[in-house]
């Protein structure tokens, strides 16, 4: 599920726990129309007649008829769908919202600190996860001793995606729970905040909002002042993300906003060979115009060790009209080992940097192993095949018996 729809839900149900009637009954709006408006899956049903359901629950406690009557009456059918939460799985984030709703902690440590183990918790996402549900009620005593426990388990918040991690902190963010990310960045992975950032793509106010509070856990170590949007998303390590956030724009054709960033970041103009925001871009085959407005015109592909890379040929069917730069200086000739001939003369088309070794490198014994005269002519007009390594190429060629390809070495100009 989109985080679009789940913050309008985070809305609805801070409304009937906090706001007025009128408030309550505009968020319910915003999320019936954000189901109307988008493709949603199975589970974006379930976590949306869930949050219905506690909605109903709140407004029974509050006692309050009138509101209870008129949110019944917009969402009737969703109420009728009793079978959903009698199941098995939702029963127990019920019972942590009816302990929070009736103000019985000791309930609630029993549910979440002494019986249940910090895996089960993991199992809930977005608004059915209990640690959501203290945020939300503002037990900010019990989430803490949830929190660590947490910690004296060791726990990897990564069991079943790391969904109800990312989900908690997102909403956290938005909402400006500074109490709450400050306890769970001390307990998880920092690294998680930055994780989140391009699920955030439409709630700009909420990057602003980490980059100028939180932005010595994204990187920032070093600075004493708050960065500006520009200078949070344009930094070097910030490059996937930046790439990641504008692509859900561009995915959920959500123009005005793209427009919103691009006049305050500039496009990517770095990208990993692995980043799979890439394999979606090239997998959707939505190669339009706006594609050419999210990456910059010279683009600088770089190529890790022991990583499994993309086809280069995937590189020529997205920047059509880019300049590209492949940085290999960081690779391994294993890691290429199964790119084709056609393929290493795309590349060499391009600028390219090589390894930097004495003699030649691994990378470029690869490259002359294929024997191509092209690829030769290309390697000596990039001056990868130079004078000083021309002797060490055309023995290894001699060795190979790729005799077209050292007559190209030796008829050169060096």
């Amino acid at each position: 599920m989109y985080y679009q729809e789940y913050f309008y839900i985070d809305k609805m149900l801070r409304a009937a726990l906090y706001g007025t009637t009128e408030e309550l009954m505009q968020a319910l709006r915003l999320v019936k129309l954000s189901k109307d408006r988008k493709s949603r899956t199975l589970d974006s049903d379930n976590y949306r007649i869930t949050a219905i359901h506690q909605v109903r629950q709140i407004l029974i406690k509050r006692g309050d008829s009138e509101a209870l009557a008129e949110f019944g009456g917009l969402c009737g059918e969703e109420i009728k769908t009793e079978g959903f939460i009698s199941d098995n799985v939702e029963k127990y984030p019920f019972r942590v919202l009816s302990a929070c709703l009736y103000g019985n902690d000791e309930i609630l440590r029993y549910l979440l600190v002494r019986r249940s183990g910090c895996r089960d918790i993991l199992w809930y996402r977005f608004s059915h996860n209990p640690l959501y549900i203290l945020m939300l009620f503002k037990k900010y005593d019990i989430l803490a001793e949830v929190l660590g426990k947490f910690k004296n388990e060791n726990v990897d918040p990564s069991c079943y995606g790391g969904f109800a991690m990312n989900s908690l902190l997102a909403a956290a963010a938005v909402c400006r729970e500074e109490r709450v990310l400050k306890m769970l960045l001390a307990v998880f992975p920092q690294e998680r905040l930055q994780d989140i950032i391009p699920s955030l793509a439409l709630f700009p106010e909420s990057i602003e909002y980490i980059a100028e509070s939180f932005y010595t856990y994204v990187g920032f170590e070093k600075r004493d002042t708050p960065p500006t949007l520009s200078e949070f998303l344009n930094a070097e390590h910030m490059q996937g993300t930046k790439l990641k956030l504008l692509h859900n724009l561009y995915h959920e054709k959500e123009s005005e906003l793209l427009d919103y960033y691009l006049e305050r970041i500039s496009p990517v103009s770095v990208m990993t060979s692995t980043d799979y925001t890439f394999s979606e871009i090239y997998e959707s085959g939505q190669f339009a115009c706006e594609i050419g407005r999210i990456f910059a015109d010279e683009v600088t592909i770089l190529y890790q060790s022991g990583k499994n890379w993309f086809s280069v040929d995937r590189y020529r069917v997205l920047f059509k009209g880019h300049k590209l730069i492949f940085d290999l200086s960081d690779a391994d000739a294993c890691d290429i080992r199964y790119t084709t001939a056609e393929e290493l003369r795309y590349l060499l088309a391009h600028s390219v940097n090589f390894p930097v070794s004495d003699g030649i490198s691994p990378m470029t014994e690869l490259f002359l192993s294929y024997g191509s005269r092209k690829i030769i002519s290309l390697m000596i007009s990039k001056g990868i095949i130079n004078r000083d390594n021309c002797g060490d190429a055309a023995v290894f060629l001699a060795k190979n018996k790729r005799l077209a390809a050292l007559d190209e070495i030796n008829k050169a100009d060096f």
